[in-house]
Order: C-alpha cells, then structure tokens, then sequence
C-alpha cells in the first residue's frame, strides 16, 4: 500500500471570548483574550482552512494532573500552574476520520470534538456472568436433537422375513464402431477425430491491474496537529484466458442395443444370443460389451408387504423362495435395509 503523508495544524475556539478556528500550534494561547487552548475543543480543519507544520512531531501533548492543561511533549512543568509532568499522561486524540478525497470529510468543529472526546476512554458496560445453568440448557437442546434425528431417521430394528421369489438378470451391451460428434478444447481431442469448428471459450481467468483504489484519512496526533495521509491499494481485474472449444466427430465404440436373459432360481443360468461375430475395427462393426450379473430376491414381512433387494450372488444361491431370514428396517419408513438379510439360523 502507498502512503502520501503531509502534516497540518487543528483548530480549537476558545471558550472564553468566543473567539473561533484558533490554530493548534500557533495560538497555545488565545490571540484575543490569553485564555490557554482546551485541547478537547481541537477539531479538524475544512480542506480550504489547512495549514502546514514543517517542524518535527515530538509526540503526543502531555496532560497536567493539576489543572488539566496540555502541554508539549517535551515539557517539563505545566506551562499552566507549573506542576512538574514527570508522571503526566497524554491528552486523548480524536478517531481517525476517512474519506474518499480531502474535500469528501464532514464538517467539523469544537462542539463535535468534545463530544467525542467525553465519550472516550469511558469504561465499557459490565458484561452479565451467566451461570451454568445456560450451558446446561444448549447441551439439553443440542442432545434432543441429536436423538431425535436417530430417532426418525437413522435407527433400525430387526425383522423377520420370508423369501417370496429369487431372480436373476444377464445383460450383454452391443457397441458399434460408429462416428458420434462431442466437444472438447482443442487440445485434448482424441486422435483421429475430425474437427467440424471452433470458437474461442473462457477456460480460466487471471487477475491484472486494473488502477488503484484510494481514500484519504485524518490521524490527529495529539500535539495540535494532524496527518493527513492519502492510502492507496492496488487494484485488480478478472481478464479472460481464452482457448479453442472445438466440435469434432469421432469414432468410437457405442452401445446401441442390448440382450438382456432372465430366470427364476438357482437353476441353469445362460447369457442371451446376441448374434455378433469379432471381426475388424471398421466403420459399422459391431462388438459385444462388457456383461452385466444381477441377483434379486424378493421378500415378503410378516403383513404380507414385499419387498425387492439385489444382492450378490454368493448370498443370492442360500436363499431361496421359503428361507427365514433376519434382516433390518429404517424404523420410520419401513424399508428394507439390504446388507443386512441373512438366513435364519
């Protein structure tokens, strides 16, 4: 972040003549009557009144514990009632005001700066201690919850069922050597494909300067001047990284039909005809794909409600239609939990 720092007087009114937009630094003393500055009446200056210090800052002002009277950092004794300031703290300072550009700040004048200043360093409201009695509420709260989501939604209870029917299902995919048409960037289009257009497509972005953005802030340094201290940040946009998107047509293997065989018990059991012959990797030639076993029973409750599971074929051949088996049930739904079916010993 770049900072531009220049350095000005606040004004104070007196409080005695009336007398108004006294400099910070300058008039220590009322030009009009010799009153001395209430530093709680410093406020900042409207972008047409400023003007420029150009000695070093020494530091916050100190505060005389006798009569109130701010003095300069490097004082010894208050230049009030001379009480030594060995031990003196400093005055408060005013918020730090922002604003987009120096014209953009609110007025501001002694009233405002007072009030402010009264309301600062006040001692924050007591914060109620609670007993444990809260805590032991949300833990109340937060277990019924928890229950009663298992309840409803995660508990099971066992039941006992008969095997109604037992099933099977073979499935043999036909794939034919065929030209299909897809997208892709076109760097990554598959080998040999043919490419029917392209258009540039966002595939990712990056971000690039795009300018600054800036505000300006006031920092009252308690001394009866102020900082006024331009603050910029880089700032930055989206731009677009282009690349080919491309529609090409390919050819590759399509399932386009199926054979599907099916039966009843743990009888034979034979894959469907599906009438393809091997033969070479051409335009229209077709191939078997990769087959498909399914094993299903079938299971009928207690109120004569069935249900249907598919489960692997090692425990699909010890039931068969009449087996007991033991299983397990969502308790609010009533479905059946599948993994769970075992024969009734």
């Amino acid at each position: 972040m770049s900072e531009d720092v220049k350095r000005y007087e606040m004004l104070w009114d007196c409080g005695f003549c009336g007398a108004k937009k006294l400099l910070g630094v300058t008039h220590k003393h009322c030009p009009e009557c010799g009153a001395a500055q209430d530093q709680t009446k410093r406020y900042f200056p409207a972008e047409g009144e400023k003007v420029a210090v150009r000695d070093d800052y020494a530091g916050l002002d100190k505060k005389c514990g006798s009569c109130d009277q701010a003095n300069g950092a490097k004082a010894t004794f208050c230049v009030g009632c001379g009480a030594p300031l060995g031990e003196a703290g400093t005055v408060k300072t005013r918020a730090d005001q922002v604003a987009k550009s120096a014209a953009a700040f609110a007025p501001d004048d002694a009233k405002r700066a007072e009030a402010e200043l009264a309301g600062k360093g006040a001692k924050p409201p007591m914060i109620q201690k609670r007993g444990p009695w809260r805590w032991i509420s949300i833990l109340v709260v937060v277990a019924v919850a928890i229950f009663s989501i298992w309840f409803l939604c995660v508990r099971k209870k066992s039941a006992e069922m008969q095997i109604a029917a037992q099933t099977w299902t073979r499935t043999i995919p036909i794939e034919e050597f065929r030209e299909v048409e897809a997208e892709a960037w076109q760097d990554a289009l598959p080998s040999g494909a043919r490419t029917i257009s392209c258009s540039p497509k966002k595939f990712d972005s990056r971000k690039v300067p795009d300018g600054e953005d800036c505000q300006v802030r006031r920092v009252d340094k308690g001394d009866g001047t102020f900082e006024e201290r331009r603050e910029c940040t880089p700032k930055y946009k989206d731009e677009p990284i282009e690349k080919p998107w491309c529609r090409y047509a390919a050819y590759q293997w399509t399932e386009v039909d199926k054979k599907v065989a099916t039966g009843a018990g743990a009888g034979e059991r034979a894959w469907p005809d599906t009438g393809v012959k091997p033969g070479p990797q051409q335009p229209g030639a077709r191939r078997e794909g990769a087959r498909v076993e399914a094993f299903v029973v079938e299971l009928k409750d207690k109120g004569g409600k069935t249900h249907k599971c598919e489960v692997s074929e090692a425990l699909w051949m010890k039931l068969p239609p009449g087996t007991a088996v033991k299983t397990e049930v969502r308790a609010r739904s009533g479905e059946i939990v599948c993994d769970s079916i075992a024969p009734k010993k």
